[in-house]
């Protein structure tokens, strides 16, 4: 006859070890999954990282720099950049107000492709009128390719 003690307690100790050895595995795939995760953050350059394309498509439009847009849109070409600027300040000319801050929140829709991304996010305008500041919301929609900014469209 067999021990049934003995069977029983040799099946709790692998049952344990197994668990153990599971639950190991499980914290080092997460530790290395995090881990991974943050370096991806810091060195994707790819189309889903996208607010620092559109963080300088804004500085260039702020700062009238064309190198610097040119470098930030699809076409890169000085012609188009200058053209883009100028687009961009005639709106406001329009509504006689002078361009003094955009910020943005990246709350919104985020759409991926195979290399673009589509974004919609909420901008704040700042804008000064008569010596008065009027803050402005605008829903609108960046298309991002190989993180170059392609349009920004107000939806």
């Amino acid at each position: 006859m067999t021990d049934d003690r003995w069977t029983t307690k040799g099946s709790s100790t692998r049952t344990i070890v197994i668990a153990s050895i599971a639950t190991v595995g499980t914290l080092l795939l997460l530790i290395c999954s995090g881990v991974a995760w943050l370096f991806l953050q810091k060195f994707d350059d790819s189309p889903n990282n996208s607010s620092e394309a559109i963080s300088a498509y804004y500085r260039s439009l702020q700062k009238q720099n064309v190198d610097g847009l040119a470098s930030v849109t699809c076409s890169g070409s000085k012609d188009n950049a200058k053209s883009l600027i100028d687009d961009f300040n005639a709106g406001f000319k329009r509504d006689g107000v002078t361009l003094t801050d955009i910020r943005w929140s990246n709350e919104g829709q985020r759409t991926s492709g195979n290399d673009s991304t589509i974004v919609r996010v909420r901008a704040t305008y700042e804008v000064e009128k008569s010596g008065e500041i009027f803050v402005r919301n605008e829903e609108i929609e960046f298309a991002v390719v190989n993180n170059k900014v392609c349009s920004a469209t107000p939806k």
